[in-house]
């Protein structure tokens, strides 16, 4: 049984307590789970893309996303490794872009721009 190691990246903002309290709860928990003749395991670290490369593969499993919201690099960086790396993350960076389509069709509508029913 060979021992695999699965890391969860922490996409932080001006977060403060909460990453280390779930940083010190999976450490506690040590984690060894039995999936298919293999142990996996649980890490976590704070995620850096500093310098930006596309070609850059991610390291990470899972990236639990708490600043794409408002930063711009980020979120472009989270939609590269969701498409390129197979990277789950929670919180969608698709969402703030969905968003910013109903405020323009908004400002369109107030505009007096036809605009189709949505």
């Amino acid at each position: 049984m060979a021992r695999v190691n699965r890391l969860i990246g922490l996409s932080l903002g001006a977060d403060i307590c909460w990453p280390i309290c779930y940083e010190e709860i999976v450490k506690r928990l040590d984690l060894s789970i039995p999936f298919e003749g293999d142990e996996v395991g649980i890490e976590v670290e704070r995620v850096t893309i500093e310098p930006f490369d596309l070609r850059q593969p991610s390291r990470y499993d899972v990236v639990l996303d708490r600043l794409t919201h408002w930063y711009r690099t980020s979120r472009e960086w989270i939609k590269k490794v969701v498409l390129m790396d197979d990277v789950y993350v929670f919180n969608n960076p698709w969402t703030v872009q969905s968003m910013e389509k109903a405020t323009s069709y908004a400002a369109m509508i107030h505009l007096g721009l036809p605009v189709p029913d949505t």
